[in-house]
C-alpha cells in the first residue's frame, strides 16, 4: 500500500508540477500561475467512507500538499490502530518525487493559516477528516479545518453521508424541543435526576458563588416542591432507586482559570435531602457524570481527566469495567436508559455505551445542554440548559 497518490502535471523536465518561471513565454503565464495557485491553495476533494468497518479512500482529488496538487489513483484500505481513540488521515512521500501515500496517525493536526490547511508537527498534510475508533466500530467525521480548536478538544464536525447542516436537521428531529419550562433564575441548571417514587425531576443548579442548590420540582415543573443546598461544586447528581437516596459528585481542587478538577468525591445522601450518609473519595478523578444501574446497584461514574467511564461493584470505589472515552468525556453529565440499560452521555452531541457489547455510537451532533436524563415512562430526553429544562423528543 503505497504511491496511490499521484501528481496531476509535470513540467518539460519531468521534475516538478509547473515551472517557476515557464520557458519562452510572457511573464504573464507567469502571473497566471500564480493566481491559479492561490486558487487551490489547501484543497482537499478527497472521498473517505467506512465500509465493513474498514476506511477506504477512494479515487478521488485533487488534495493540495504543500503547494503541489495530487489525486487519489486508486482506492486505499486504511485500517486503525487496535487502540481505541481518535486517528488522522495523513499525506506522506512516496517512493519518488511525483508520488505520495496516506496513513493513519494519532498525531493531533493544528490549522496552517499561510497554507489554508491541517498539518501536523512532523509537516505532513492532514486531510480533513477524523476517525473516531471505538475498537469494534470506527466512525468518520468530515470537519472544517478552519473551525477546529484542538485545545479545547472541540471541532466543526459532522457525521459522513451529510454535506451541509440542513440536511441534518431532520436526523436530529428526535431531540426537537417540544416544551420548555424555567425553573430558577438565579443559577446554572447543569444536572438532572428523578426520584422514582414519586416521578418528581430534580435539577441541580450552580450559583455565582460557586455553591450548588438542588430542586425538587413538582413532577416536571415548573412548580417546585422543596429546594437545600451544597457548599459543593457538584458534577452530577442521581437517585439510587434500590434506596432512594440522592447521590451526588463533587468535583474538588479546582485547576485555575479551567473547568477542571484534580480529585472529586460522591456523596450519598439520606433520601432526597442534603443530609450526607456516606462519602467516597476519588483522587485523581474529575468526576463529571454519575448514576447509578437500575438493575444491579452498581455506582457509573465519568471520570473527565482520564476519559473514562468506570462502572463500580455496588457503591464503592471498586471499578469492574472501564470504557475508554478519550476525546469524547466532555463536562456534561450521564444518565441510564432504564429500558436498554446503555450509558447515555450528553458529551458531543449525544453518546451512548452500550454495556453489552462495550460499543460507543454517537448519534447526535447538536449541544442538548449540561444536563440529561430519560423519562423512564415515555422515553423522553430531557436536557438542562441555563435556568431553563427542556423537554425533548422520545429518546
Amino acid at each position: 500500500m503505497a504511491n496511490e497518490l499521484e501528481i496531476l502535471t509535470e513540467n518539460d523536465a519531468g521534475n516538478g508540477w509547473v515551472d517557476v518561471v515557464p520557458g519562452k513565454v510572457s511573464t504573464g503565464y507567469q502571473a497566471q500561475n500564480t493566481t491559479i495557485q492561490a486558487g487551490y491553495l489547501g484543497m482537499d476533494r478527497s472521498f473517505i467512507e467506512v465500509v465493513n468497518d474498514e476506511i477506504i479512500a477512494r479515487i478521488s482529488g485533487p488534495i493540495d500538499d504543500n503547494g503541489t496538487l495530487f489525486s487519489i489513483k486508486s482506492d486505499i484500505t486504511l485500517t486503525p490502530p487496535p487502540i481505541i481513540g481518535i486517528y488522522y488521515i495523513r499525506v506522506i512521500a512516496g517512493n519518488s518525487w511525483n508520488k505520495r501515500s496516506l496513513e493513519i496517525s494519532p498525531d493531533v493536526p493544528s490549522f496552517n493559516s499561510a497554507k489554508n490547511a491541517l498539518y501536523d508537527a512532523s509537516g505532513h498534510r492532514v486531510l480533513n477528516w477524523k476517525i473516531q475508533n471505538y475498537g469494534s466500530e470506527s466512525l468518520l467525521f468530515k470537519i472544517d479545518p478552519l473551525e477546529m480548536t484542538f485545545s479545547m478538544g472541540l471541532s466543526s464536525e459532522y457525521p459522513t453521508g451529510f454535506t451541509k447542516w440542513e440536511d441534518i436537521l431532520p436526523f436530529l428531529w428526535s431531540f426537537k424541543t417540544q416544551n420548555d419550562r424555567t425553573i430558577n433564575s438565579i443559577g446554572w441548571a447543569k444536572a438532572l435526576a428523578m426520584d422514582l417514587s414519586t416521578m418528581n425531576l430534580i435539577c441541580a443548579e450552580t450559583l455565582h458563588n460557586h455553591s450548588n442548590i438542588v430542586t425538587v420540582l413538582n413532577g416536571l415543573g415548573p412548580s417546585v416542591v422543596s429546594s437545600f443546598s451544597f457548599n459543593k461544586d457538584i458534577g452530577d447528581i442521581c437517585v439510587d432507586s434500590l434506596s432512594n437516596n440522592l447521590i451526588f459528585s463533587e468535583r474538588t481542587d479546582k485547576i485555575y482559570n479551567k473547568d477542571e478538577y484534580n480529585s472529586s468525591n460522591i456523596h450519598i445522601c439520606n433520601g432526597i435531602s442534603n443530609s450526607i450518609n456516606q462519602t467516597i473519595s476519588f483522587p485523581n478523578k474529575d468526576i463529571v457524570g454519575v448514576f447509578v444501574q437500575n438493575s444491579t446497584g452498581n455506582l457509573v461514574t465519568m471520570d473527565r481527566k482520564a476519559g473514562e467511564v468506570n462502572i463500580h461493584n455496588g457503591l464503592s470505589d471498586s471499578i469492574l469495567q472501564i470504557y475508554s472515552a478519550n476525546g469524547i468525556v466532555g463536562s456534561s453529565s450521564m444518565c441510564e436508559d432504564i429500558s436498554t440499560g446503555k450509558i447515555v452521555m450528553g458529551a458531543n452531541g449525544l453518546t451512548i455505551i452500550d454495556p453489552s457489547d462495550g460499543a460507543i455510537r454517537i448519534i447526535g451532533v447538536q449541544n442538548l445542554g449540561a444536563g440529561i436524563y430519560i423519562n423512564p415512562q415515555n422515553g423522553q430526553l430531557i436536557s438542562s440548559t441555563y435556568q431553563t429544562i427542556s423537554i425533548n423528543g422520545p429518546f
